[in-house]
C-alpha cells in the first residue's frame, strides 16, 4: 500500500500519524465446548496505531458485535479467549493492506457487511462474515477461498429446510400406518430438496449478478403477485444503455437494484441477496443432483464461476436442447406477496430423448433462504411448441394459490415427481464399513479424510424412551459418514423442537477440515 492512496501527501502524512490507523489484523477462531469442539467460531482481531484493539464477529442470536480493548483502561472481559488460535496463519500487517484502512472506515464497513447479509447458518454465519471482511482488506496473495469448517457448512446447505420435512415424514410414519397407496413403490414420493451453493465460494457474487443482468436482458425474469396475470420484466432503459461490462460488479449491482425498484417496489432490500439466484447456476447443479449417473460427491460448480454458459451435459447426464440462441429453454418467477421466492421452470432433454420438466422453488428470501430449494422432476410425453414460460403460465393459478396462503407442501407433489425421496441416494452409496464411535476409527483405517455426519433423533412414545447411547448403526463411505443412532437427552443437539407429540433433535458432527 503505497501513496496512490492519497491525493496529497500531505493526506498520506495524516494517515500515518493517525492514531486510529489499522496496523495489524488477525483471523481467530475458537472452538465451541456446547459442541464438544466439532464447530468452531471466528472473528477478526484489529490492532490500532494507539495499541488499541478491536474484535469484529457475528453471532446468530446478536448478529453484528464489537468488543474494544484499550491497554491503558479496563477492557471488556470477553475480548481475549486464552483457547483462540490464529486461522492457518491469517495475518496481515500494514504493507499487507489493499488501502488505507482506520478503525471508522473498517467498523463501517463491517456493520454494512452484516446488515446486507441477514445471518444464516448454511449461507452467512461468522465465518463468512470474517471471510468477506477479510478478503476486502488485504492484498491479493493473502486473500482466501477457505474458512474454518467448510466442509460442514456444505452439509448444513439447506438444514432449515431438508430437516424440518424430513422430520416431519419420520414422525408420520411412526404415527399412523403406512397409506396403501404407496406401498407398491416401497416409499412415499416427494420433491427432492436442494441448496444453491453461496456465492463467494464456488462461484464468485460478481458472476452471479453478472449472469442474472443477462437473463433479464434475455426476458426470461418475471414477477407473479398473489393476483393478477404474470408480468415479463425487462432492464430499465436506464440501466441498459450503460456502457460498462456486466462482470463488473458495481455495474451489475446497479443495474439489478434498477430492476428491482421498477417491478419490486418495495422489497429492494430483500431482494438483493436473491438477484443472485436469477441464472441457471443453482439449476445446473440441480439438473447435477439430479442425474441418474451422478456420483457422491457434489456438483463441481468451478466450470461455471468463469462462464460463459456452461453447458449442463459438463456436470450431468442429463442434456439441454439448446434453443435458436444456444441458452437453456427456461424462465425464472419471482413470486411477490408476504414471502419473497424464485420458482424457475426449465426443460431438459436426457439422452434418451425424453423430455423432463424441472421446477426449482427456492425459500423464502425475506428470511434469508433464498439459497434453499425444493424441486420436482416431470417427465413430458414431448415437448413439441412448449416453452418454459409456457409451464410457469399453466402453473400460475397453484403458485399464486400457494402464495397467497403461504403454504407450499402441496404444490411440488402436485406436478408429478419421478426422480424423488431419499431411497434413490442410499442406493448409491459405496459399500460400507463398520466404524466404531466411541473410539472414532474405521475397522478397515482411520478417517482422517472422511467427512462425519451424525444425526441424532430423540424419540419419546408414550412416555417410553429409547436406552440412552444405544446405537443403530454407521457406516463409513470415501466421504460420508451416516450414522443413525437413538438416544433419550438432548443435552447436546444442534436443534430440537416437537413434531406430532415427539421430542426431536438433530445434530451433526464432522472434524475439523
Amino acid at each position: 500500500m503505497g501513496r496512490s492512496h492519497f491525493e496529497s501527501a500531505e493526506d498520506y502524512v495524516a494517515w500515518v500519524e493517525n492514531p486510529r490507523r489499522v496496523v495489524y489484523v488477525e483471523w481467530r477462531k475458537v472452538r465451541h465446548e456446547k459442541s464438544r469442539g466439532l464447530t468452531s467460531h471466528s472473528w477478526l482481531e484489529v490492532s490500532l496505531l494507539d495499541g488499541r484493539r478491536l474484535r469484529l464477529e457475528i453471532y446468530a442470536d446478536q448478529g453484528y458485535t464489537e468488543l474494544h480493548y484499550d491497554p491503558a483502561n479496563k477492557s471488556d472481559s470477553r475480548f481475549f479467549d486464552p483457547q483462540s488460535t490464529l486461522y492457518d496463519d491469517r495475518s496481515a500487517e500494514n504493507q499487507d493492506l489493499a488501502r488505507p484502512l482506520t478503525a471508522e472506515t473498517l467498523t463501517r464497513e463491517a456493520k454494512e457487511l452484516a446488515r446486507r447479509r441477514p445471518y444464516s447458518l448454511s449461507e452467512f454465519n461468522c465465518h463468512h462474515f470474517v471471510l468477506e471482511l477479510w478478503n476486502s482488506m488485504v492484498v491479493d496473495r493473502l486473500k482466501s477461498q477457505h474458512y474454518p469448517d467448510r466442509a460442514k457448512i456444505g452439509l448444513l446447505w439447506g438444514f432449515e429446510e431438508v430437516v424440518g420435512p424430513w422430520l416431519q415424514g419420520v414422525a408420520a410414519s411412526v404415527g399412523r400406518p403406512m397409506d396403501p397407496r404407496s406401498a407398491a413403490n416401497g416409499r412415499v414420493k416427494r420433491p427432492k430438496d436442494f441448496c444453491g451453493k453461496r456465492s463467494g465460494v464456488e462461484v464468485a457474487r460478481s458472476t452471479r449478478l453478472a449472469l442474472s443482468c443477462a437473463e433479464i436482458q434475455r426476458q426470461t425474469v418475471y414477477v407473479l403477485e398473489t393476483t393478477g396475470p404474470l408480468l415479463p420484466t425487462q432492464m430499465p432503459s436506464a440501466a441498459r444503455q450503460s456502457s460498462a461490462s456486466f462482470f463488473d460488479l458495481t455495474s451489475a449491482e446497479q443495474r439489478l437494484t434498477a430492476w428491482s425498484a421498477a417491478f419490486l417496489p418495495g422489497v429492494e432490500d430483500a431482494t438483493s441477496p436473491l438477484m443472485e439466484r436469477l441464472n441457471r447456476i443453482d439449476v445446473t447443479a440441480a439438473v447435477a443432483e439430479l442425474s441418474p449417473n451422478r456420483t457422491r460427491t457434489a456438483p463441481n460448480l468451478s466450470m461455471v464461476s468463469s462462464m460463459s454458459i456452461a453447458p449442463v451435459a459438463s456436470l450431468s447426464s442429463l442434456q439441454s436442447q439448446p434453443p435458436a440462441d444456444d441458452s437453456l429453454d427456461m424462465c425464472f418467477v419471482v413470486l411477490c406477496g408476504r414471502e419473497l421466492r424464485l420458482a424457475i421452470h426449465a426443460l431438459l432433454r436426457e439422452p434418451g430423448g425424453v423430455w423432463s420438466w424441472l421446477v426449482m422453488l427456492s425459500g423464502d428470501a425475506k428470511k434469508g433462504q433464498e439459497g434453499n430449494y425444493c424441486f420436482a422432476l416431470r417427465e413430458l410425453p414431448e415437448r413439441g411448441c412448449i416453452r418454459a414460460v409456457d409451464l410457469a403460465i399453466q402453473e400460475q393459478e397453484s403458485f399464486q394459490q400457494a402464495l397467497r396462503r403461504s403454504s407450499w407442501t402441496t404444490l411440488l407433489p402436485n406436478a408429478g415427481l419421478d426422480r424423488a425421496g431419499f431411497g434413490d441416494l442410499q442406493v448409491m452409496m459405496p459399500t460400507p464399513k463398520k466404524m466404531d464411535l466411541t473410539s472414532g476409527n474405521c475397522q478397515d483405517g482411520n478417517i482422517d479424510d472422511t467427512v462425519v455426519v451424525v444425526v441424532v433423533v430423540v424419540v419419546v412414545v408414550n412416555d417410553r424412551n429409547i436406552a440412552d447411547d444405544s446405537v443403530v448403526d454407521a457406516y463409513v463411505t470415501p466421504r460420508v459418514v451416516m450414522w443413525m443412532g437413538m438416544k433419550s437427552r438432548v443435552g447436546y443437539g444442534a436443534c430440537c423442537g416437537e413434531v406430532m407429540g415427539m421430542a426431536v433433535a438433530v445434530m451433526m458432527i464432522i472434524p475439523n477440515s
